[in-house]
This record gives C-alpha cells, sequence and structure tokens, in this order.
C-alpha cells in the first residue's frame, strides 16, 4: 500500500528515511565521472596534476567530456564511451562498450604510437594530430598520464607575439633607461609568463625596436582615456634592443607581416629571425 493510504506517520516515516537515504549517498560516496575504473583514475590524477575538472559539454552525449587547457581553452584529452567495434571490428563481444581517450600527438610519432597495445586512430578528433587509447587497464596509469601531459604541452609551448607601440601615446624609445626595469604594458591576447614579446614602434620609426619576455601577466588594471583603454596589463622585461634599421617594415613586409594594427601572433620561423 502507498504512504498516503497508511496515514501520516507513515507518510513521516517515509519522507525520513528517503531524506537519510539522500544524507548517506552525499556524506559516503563519491560520484564517478566516468564508466571504468581506469577513466575515474586519470580524472582524479588531471585534477591533481593540473587542476583541470572534465567538462560533460554534449547535450547528446551526456557521457562523454573534454578536458581544456585554461589559457588557450582548447582541448588536450577527449573521454568518450563508444562501442568497442568503432574501432576494432574484429572483436568477438559486439555490444561491448568501452572509455577511450582521445589525446593529441606529434603527427611524427604517430605511426610508433599505433604499435602500442590499445591505441587506435582517433574516433572523432583528426586523425592527423590526436590518437585514442582504451581505458581498460591494458596501459598502465603512468603511461597514459604521460601522453596526457604531453597532448596538454602542446597547448602550452611559449608564443612569440608583436604588438604595435605608437610614440604619440607613449614614448617607448626612452624606456628600459635602466635594463632591469619592468615595462607595464596593455594586455589584449593571451600572453604566458616567458613569451618572447617584439615591440614594433610606428611612425615615424617604422621598424622592431625591443625584444622582451613577459614575466607578469594577467594584471587586473584599469585605465581609460580617449586613446587607450586598459582593463588587463602584463610587465615586460628587456631581452634586447634592436637599431632602427635592423627590423623595420620592410623586413617585416617580406615575412608577411604588411600591418601591425594590433597584437599578433609570429610564427616561430619569423621569431627565430630576430637575433
Amino acid at each position: 500500500m502507498r504512504a498516503s493510504h497508511l496515514g501520516p506517520y507513515a507518510s513521516q516515516v517515509k519522507t525520513a528515511y528517503e531524506q537519510l537515504l539522500e544524507t548517506i549517498a552525499h556524506d559516503c560516496f563519491i560520484a564517478m565521472p566516468f564508466h571504468s575504473s581506469q577513466a575515474n583514475r586519470l580524472a582524479s590524477a588531471i585534477k591533481q596534476q593540473f587542476n583541470d575538472d572534465p567538462e560533460f559539454v554534449f547535450k547528446r552525449m551526456p557521457d562523454d567530456a573534454i578536458f581544456r587547457e585554461p589559457v588557450s581553452q582548447k582541448w588536450y584529452g577527449l573521454v568518450m564511451h563508444i562501442p568497442i567495434t568503432r574501432l576494432d571490428q574484429h572483436v568477438s563481444v559486439t555490444d561491448k562498450k568501452v572509455d577511450i581517450l582521445e589525446f593529441r600527438i606529434d603527427p611524427h610519432k604517430r605511426p610508433s604510437f599505433l604499435q602500442q597495445a590499445s591505441i587506435y586512430p582517433a574516433y572523432h578528433m583528426n586523425k592527423d594530430n590526436w590518437l585514442c587509447v582504451i581505458l581498460d587497464d591494458t596501459q598502465p596509469d603512468q603511461q597514459i598520464m604521460k601522453l596526457v601531459t604531453q597532448s596538454r604541452q602542446f597547448l602550452c609551448r611559449p608564443h612569440a607575439w608583436l604588438i604595435p607601440n605608437n610614440p604619440r601615446y607613449y614614448d617607448i624609445m626612452h624606456a628600459f633607461k635602466d635594463p632591469n626595469d619592468l615595462l607595464l604594458w596593455k594586455q589584449s591576447t593571451k600572453v604566458r609568463v616567458n613569451d618572447p614579446v617584439f615591440i614594433y614602434v610606428t611612425n615615424p620609426v617604422k621598424a622592431v625596436i625591443f625584444q622582451c619576455r613577459a614575466i607578469q601577466v594577467n594584471i587586473p588594471y584599469h585605465y581609460h582615456s580617449k586613446q587607450v583603454r586598459l582593463n588587463q596589463a602584463m610587465k615586460l622585461q628587456l631581452v634586447k634592443r634592436y637599431p632602427a634599421n635592423k627590423y623595420d617594415l620592410n623586413f617585416l613586409k617580406a615575412h608577411g607581416i604588411r600591418y601591425i594594427h594590433g597584437p599578433r601572433k609570429v610564427s616561430d620561423q619569423l621569431a627565430a629571425l630576430f637575433h
């Protein structure tokens, strides 16, 4: 019989019992995000090492989650729960589903990775730059964490930046009188600590004059004027100063940069030419 048929006392007992079960579930159990034990262990290891949580961003695939590098906001890992036959059509248990982890790779190392047990071409991501591993404990946690770490590091490599300076607003040519001084500068891009920053001075100089290194980034700094609006700043340390005739606008145009209206990334090849 239902509690409503037994009177108010039975209803109170039922309510108290449900609350007790909810308390036990909340206080005595830990919610596991994934189906496999290995996927859950790896999620805990990623949280401990990088403080990154899985993000369940797919409405139609509630079992699947991404791991995102926080600065670039790009994915370095993708956990999916899929039928094993989508990776290996020769398995005998055709209705078996497995957790897989997709990770970024150096394309040159792809053939050697594919020789290892439980590693396959990526199921969801680009097959040239990603692989996947079945999370069935064939590969040990420590080895998979190495793959995760390498995947994440692809997104954490330093990027060189080219930023313009307009002498009408700030006379940077007289900055760094003391080479140990740090220059506070507007930050409007995802510059990381230790990223090289090349400063291009506009009219009348029209040349890259300074090579700096980002020492501190994402500094809250609010300043508004007719010429400049700052909400965030970074501190730059001088690395080198170049003569005005060395890396001028003609040099930049010869290497594919015709206009410098705002901060932009510099290719590794071009950055290597500044010396």
